[in-house]
């Protein structure tokens, strides 16, 4: 309502919030006020499970038949080539399964709360008899959200949302046991959540970063905020630039950019993409065909690597090494850790 004009309300897009979803949260409240004025109605709990999953179907038709592209991938739009090199690369994007495989320190503060909530909550609904019901509502709610993040990683931040109860429960009965048996054990609840804690295991990374040589300096220096500011002193003109640092150049600078992480942005990811993957003739193609008057690259950017990786005489992999084609005219910037060319 705020973000989107009145006359877009009705358009089908299924990325972004629209008419698909509010049709869906219409008809479902609607079904939710029924199911409330009916339920005394209905003879058992059959019946009431009956009408429940009736409501549902209804949500899922009345999406189906007004927005029925969004009942497919909402990705499906994105370029083939935008979507290997980007978004199968972007973290929160990833089944549950696959990071825990590939990211295992970085994914188990995120993964273990959840799990272990799923848990607890299943177990107060066993423990908590007179409560069970409503702990057994927990624990469904929680086990959709554990599934979710199967599927997508970024789901687990909302399952926690709800594991959190199952957390909460032990942690009040840890208490409760610990007071009455003297004010020492009162740490008990604090010791017990420091090995699943994301503050404790956020701990692990830094020291392991530490000790593992970066070539190339550190990632994370590409992404502060002097980094960017530092390029205000070029006169304004657009920037070709790895996807990733698009929205900071946007906001931190009076440049504009020609790629950025939007994955409605197709022509202009995908220029960039095949510029940086392109060999010389390639790539100064692309890069005049962007129309920009800079291009910039971070070395230690993750982007970048992923690209050399791909193309390992690509354009990216002779920036990141230094060792730019004569195109390209070395412009000096200070303060920043990103290497800034004029476009030739």
């Amino acid at each position: 309502v705020v973000t989107v004009p009145p006359w877009r309300y009705a358009a089908n897009v299924c990325d972004a919030f629209s008419g698909a979803h509010l049709i869906a949260v219409i008809v479902g409240g609607l079904g939710f006020v029924v199911l409330a004025a009916a339920t005394s109605r209905l003879p058992d709990r059959a019946w009431r499970l009956a009408a429940a999953a009736f409501a549902g179907a209804l949500v899922l038709g009345s999406v189906a038949v007004a927005f029925p592209d969004c009942l497919k991938d909402p990705f499906s739009a994105v370029d083939p080539l935008v979507r290997e090199m980007w978004l199968a690369n972007v973290t929160q994007g990833q089944p549950l399964a696959i990071m825990l495989m590939t990211a295992t320190i970085s994914t188990l503060p995120m993964a273990m709360p959840i799990f272990l909530g799923l848990a607890l909550a299943c177990l107060a609904a066993w423990r908590e008899e007179a409560a069970r019901s409503r702990w057994l509502a927990v624990a469904a709610f929680a086990g959709i959200g554990v599934v979710g993040a199967f599927w997508e990683v970024r789901v687990a931040t909302y399952a926690a949302a709800v594991t959190v109860f199952g957390g909460a429960w032990l942690y009040i009965r840890t208490l409760d046991w610990a007071s009455r048996r003297g004010r020492a054990l009162l740490v008990a609840p604090v010791l017990l959540a420091a090995p699943v804690s994301p503050i404790a295991w956020a701990l692990y990374p830094a020291i392991a970063d530490a000790k593992t040589p970066q070539p190339y300096g550190d990632p994370g220096a590409c992404f502060r905020t002097a980094a960017f500011t530092a390029l205000n002193v070029l006169p304004n003109g657009d920037i070709l630039a790895p996807l990733d640092p698009g929205p900071y150049i946007l906001a931190l600078t009076p440049h504009s950019v020609v790629a950025g992480p939007y994955h409605r942005n197709n022509h202009g990811n995908r220029l960039a993409i095949e510029a940086f993957l392109g060999d010389d003739e390639t790539a100064h193609d692309r890069v005049r065909a962007s129309g920009a008057r800079y291009l910039a690259v971070c070395p230690a950017a993750d982007e970048l690597a992923v690209y050399a990786a791909r193309a390992p005489k690509g354009l990216a992999a002779l920036l990141r090494d230094g060792a730019p084609p004569p195109w390209l005219q070395p412009v000096e910037v200070r303060g920043t850790p990103y290497r800034v060319y004029e476009i030739r």
